[in-house]
């Protein structure tokens, strides 16, 4: 086996090598990991060499890290979990499918609850498939957790990784077509290709995952680092001519419609406002994409009456709110298509400066 040594190391990864130096005395990069680690390197910096580099891959998504057993899919992760912390003073949170499946048959919806709007990793994938009983209805919880997860991908930007022994076919073959098609939503693939690293290993004294309470960046920092996003794909969408649908902007357009309201850099009437919102409520009642869970029927049903009797919407209201967040996604693309068909200045108009390499 080869030791890959290079002769000119970056920053982020001397600050690789050294975490997982607190996990293992000599943590090694050899000519099967060697790639695995850069490109997870270029995720977790959020370089936009991940998307240009590794077609069909997006920073918006998690990481489903594929892997034999002994590859080292949980020892990258747990040094990733730690390399996040030192880098921001935030990360992901750490738990073992196996143990998540044991709290979810002791109380179903506070495990659930405590994941909801948090960054999680959920360590393998292909343990827990058993079915439980829930007020007569069979749900398997892996199904269930992926779901739930999903929901809130869509929603708020949720990000979720795994690490799993399993390839996509198995994952479809055991738990179905409708959560391994969630799953690559959710993710990128990356299969490690490696033999059992479990001898190369020699670890150190036990260190248990990072569970910190999420330290959030400071807001002046919090609203740089969405208008480098937002600024990233407007020169996309000038260069593409149109909007382009994918990536971290169409999930979070809606959270960057409320950052740029507050900061009253948005000028919607209220007429606009309300316009949009109908016409979103009314298309969804046209082509309802109704989610499969049973809890959201008595919702639909009081959202869709009220849509067709031009009545007031009813709030707390599963669909009200789902549309309410398609409405501000809808008013931040009018926002930047202005910007774009108008060419304007979007350093100017989010009052940022321009790097010295643009």
């Amino acid at each position: 086996m080869q030791t890959i040594v290079k002769e000119h190391s970056t920053q982020a990864e001397k600050q690789f090598k050294q975490v997982a130096g607190t996990f293992v005395n000599e943590y090694v990069i050899d000519e099967y990991n060697e790639g695995h680690v850069e490109m997870l390197l270029s995720y977790f910096t959020k370089d936009a060499s991940f998307e240009e580099e590794f077609a069909g891959n997006y920073l918006n998504k998690g990481i489903m890290l594929v892997g034999n057993v002994g590859s080292g899919k949980t020892l990258l992760m747990n040094i990733f979990q730690r390399f996040l912390y030192y880098k921001n003073g935030t990360t992901f949170r750490f738990k073992n499918l196996g143990t998540f499946s044991a709290e979810y048959k002791q109380d179903a919806d506070k495990v659930i609850f405590a994941c909801m709007r948090k960054d999680y990793l959920f360590d393998e994938l292909g343990l827990a498939t058993e079915n439980i009983n829930n007020y007569g209805n069979k749900i398997n919880i892996v199904e269930e957790l992926v779901r739930e997860r999903y929901e809130d991908f869509i929603a708020k930007g949720t990000i979720t990784h795994f690490t799993t022994n399993l390839l996509i076919e198995q994952i479809q073959e055991i738990y179905g077509e409708r959560t391994a098609s969630r799953l690559t939503e959710m993710c990128n693939f990356i299969e490690l290709t490696s033999h059992d690293r479990r001898q190369d290993a020699i670890p150190k004294t036990r260190q248990a995952p990072i569970k910190p309470e999420t330290v959030r960046p400071q807001p002046e920092q919090e609203y740089q680092q969405a208008c480098f996003s937002i600024i990233s794909h407007v020169e996309r969408v000038r260069q593409a001519g149109s909007w382009l649908e994918f990536g971290l902007i169409n999930i979070m357009s809606g959270v960057y419609y409320e950052m740029l309201d507050k900061q009253k850099i948005l000028n919607f009437s209220v007429d606009t406002k309300k316009e949009t919102l109908k016409k979103a409520c009314e298309v969804l009642v046209l082509y309802p994409d109704i989610p499969d869970s049973l809890r959201h029927v008595k919702d639909w049903a009081c959202f869709r009456d009220a849509v067709k009797n031009n009545t007031e919407l009813p709030k707390n209201n599963f669909f009200f709110e789902k549309m309410v967040l398609q409405s501000k996604k809808e008013l931040f693309k009018a926002f930047v298509m202005d910007v774009i068909e108008n060419n304007k200045d979007i350093y100017k108009i989010l009052n940022i400066q321009k790097s010295k390499e643009q």
